[in-house]
């Protein structure tokens, strides 16, 4: 029984093993079998993928080179030739190097043809915006300029036209050399500038043209005005104001033919006014020497008062040969018959206000109480401004220190070819800011007339004559350009902007600052309301008021000058006006003058009275005040 059980086991044994080394000997024969079936099924896709990969550098091959053709079509090959044909030159070693069997390099080469294709196709459509953008804005240009053709700037707007001219030169002198879109752009918006310079030129010069002609008017009327001066003899009796009267008109003359039509009609309009004043003050001059020498002991007028007809006085009154002809001093003292005794007490102390009235060269008028400041040279002005600001200055700073005048037929003229170099007398140039009044009361009709040349300012800044200004400063009115500003205890409560809209823009915009510009500021009596008067500004010898307000025709006050970020030049400067009497009574009182101790009117009637007036009478009314007007503040002064 064990024998038999052995051997079923060993049986058992043998088939257990037989099964497990065929087992082994199946996975042995797949693990050596598999790859090499995996081998061989990839030897058929490479082939596959062999005519696959051929495909894809055909199809490369295709899209770099349409991309090139629509580069080309574009313009890229001429407008950027180095770009180009490096883009081509990718495309060539992409040839190279298929035929080296390197694809995978091939493929490479060819995406950045393609890629720089594209690139350069982005830029010729720039380029041709740009273009488009040029082309318009030139056209703008030439319509612009064709505007200032026909309004003659190259005459009348001469030296802004000419710049204007060269810079278009220059601008399409770099369009024609210039490929980069940005860079075309830019000049495209200087186009645009430009042309609203040919269109502000246009403007300009229409407005020149126009000065021009009233300048030539002007000119022609002067001729005229001038010779009724002479017959006036005003060369005698007002000397000095024809003087200043002619070498205006030459001045204006000189301007006009150099094509500085706004300085010219200036100058030609302060000489009208300097002639009239000659013929007024010569014929008041000549009627009191008259007078003068009809009273004199019985004498006649043809002896010029003298006694003794056999030894003529010579024409500054004296009989003696050897005293020396004045021909500046003509004058004997304002005509006072037929006034009140306060009028006589104001014309005999009126230089108590001012030094350039006491020194004749401002005159007053003490029939109809009128004075005209003639404030032409610096030194004038400083004598009679309350306290000047350390920021003005009253030489005559037209003429450069570096150099000195020469003469010429017309007198002496600064040296240099600047022809925006003002011609006029200057009364003061002021920087930075500051503030100045003249002491003496005005009221309407009043007339401030003066030439501006701005030379720099920024944004803020603003410059102006001040009028009405009101015990202490408390109201008054500023001309501010072309705008008014009332002011109530140093607040600013209103203002009345100009018509011309421009014109409301800080000055700095706007305002020409080459050239010297003429303003007239004025407050005369309203003819439709006799309580009411118009304060009217006048811009560069513009018929119709650039802005222009009402105010109680009893306002007066002082007048001034006010100014803050700005470096200017003010020349010729005249201010005529009325004379507030009640106030001006009031600061002569302040100042000594006593107004109790005159004749009832110095007549031919009561001529005796007035000889037995006491002899220190006058010295009584004369008095002066201790304080110094150097001495006092600004607000001392204000003060009436």
């Amino acid at each position: 029984m064990h024998s038999d059980s052995n051997l079923k086991a060993s049986q058992t044994f043998t088939s257990i093993s037989s099964q497990s080394w065929g087992q082994g000997l199946v996975l042995l024969f797949l693990f050596i079998a598999l790859p090499l079936t995996l081998t061989s099924c990839g030897g058929g896709d490479t082939k596959d993928e062999s005519k696959s990969s051929g495909k894809g550098l055909e199809s490369s091959m295709k899209r770099a080179e349409d991309a090139r053709d629509a580069a080309k079509e574009e313009g890229a090959d001429e407008l950027y030739p180095d770009e180009f044909e490096e883009a081509e030159g990718f495309i060539a070693e992409a040839k190279e190097k298929i035929e080296e069997g390197k694809e995978k390099t091939a493929k490479s080469r060819l995406s950045k043809a393609r890629s720089r294709f594209a690139t350069l196709i982005k830029k010729c459509e720039s380029y041709n915006k740009a273009e488009e953008e040029f082309a318009e804005a030139d056209e703008a240009v030439k319509k612009a300029r064709a505007l200032a053709d026909q309004a003659q700037a190259g005459v009348n707007a001469k030296d802004e036209y000419s710049k204007a001219t060269a810079d278009y030169s220059k601008i399409y002198a770099s369009y024609e050399e210039e490929t980069d879109s940005g860079k075309i752009k830019s000049l495209a918006r200087k186009l645009k500038y430009l042309e609203n310079t040919f269109k502000s030129i246009a403007t300009r010069a229409k407005d020149n043209k126009l000065i021009k002609e009233k300048a030539e008017q002007e000119l022609k009327a002067l001729a005229q005005l001038k010779k009724e001066a002479i017959e006036a003899e005003a060369e005698k009796y007002a000397l000095r104001t024809f003087k200043d009267a002619e070498q205006l008109e030459r001045g204006g003359t000189t301007d006009l033919k150099n094509g500085r039509f706004q300085q010219a009609y200036a100058d030609l309009q302060r000489a009208t006014t300097l002639f009239t004043d000659a013929i007024q003050q010569a014929k008041s001059e000549k009627k009191f020497q008259e007078q003068l020498a009809s009273n004199n002991n019985g004498s006649n007028p043809q002896n010029n008062g003298n006694p003794n007809p056999q030894n003529p006085v010579n024409d500054n009154g004296s009989s003696d040969p050897d005293v020396a002809v004045n021909d500046n001093d003509t004058d004997t003292g304002p005509d006072l018959s037929g006034l009140t005794d306060e009028e006589i007490i104001i014309a005999e102390n009126i230089g108590k206000l001012l030094p350039s009235l006491a020194s004749k060269i401002s005159n007053y008028d003490p029939s109809t109480g009128e004075v005209t400041l003639n404030y032409g040279e610096g030194k004038t002005l400083q004598k009679d401004v309350s306290k000047a600001h350390k920021n003005m200055d009253f030489r005559n700073t037209m003429i450069p220190k570096s150099s000195t005048p020469k003469p010429t037929p017309q007198g002496l003229q600064p040296p240099g070819n600047n022809q925006n170099e003002p011609t006029g007398d200057v009364s003061f140039m002021a920087h930075t800011g500051g503030a100045f009044v003249i002491p003496i009361p005005l009221k309407s009709d009043l007339t401030i007339q003066f030439t501006t040349q701005v030379l720099t300012m920024d944004g803020s800044g603003h410059m102006g004559p001040w009028l009405m200004v009101e015990s202490k400063g408390k109201t008054r009115w500023y001309a501010n350009f072309c705008t008014l500003q009332k002011f109530t205890n140093g607040s600013r409560k209103g203002t009345v902007k100009s018509t011309i809209k421009e014109r409301n823009r800080p000055a700095n915009n706007w305002f020409d600052k080459k050239n010297p510009i003429p303003m007239i500021v004025e407050s005369l009596k309203d003819p439709d309301d006799e309580k009411k008067a118009i304060i009217k500004i006048f811009h560069a010898g513009e018929d119709e008021p650039s802005c222009a307000t009402r105010i109680k025709s009893d306002t007066s006050g002082f007048i001034g000058w006010s100014w803050s970020r700005t470096k200017f030049m003010i020349m010729d400067l005249t201010i005529k006006g009325t004379i507030d009497k009640a106030k001006v009574v009031e600061i002569l009182k302040k100042k000594g003058v006593d107004f109790g101790a005159a004749p009832k009117s110095r007549t031919k009637k009561n001529d005796k009275v007035a000889s037995n007036t006491p002899k220190n009478s006058s010295s009584k009314r004369s008095g002066s005040s201790k304080k110094s007007s150097t001495g006092t503040t600004l607000a001392d002064e204000f003060d009436y």
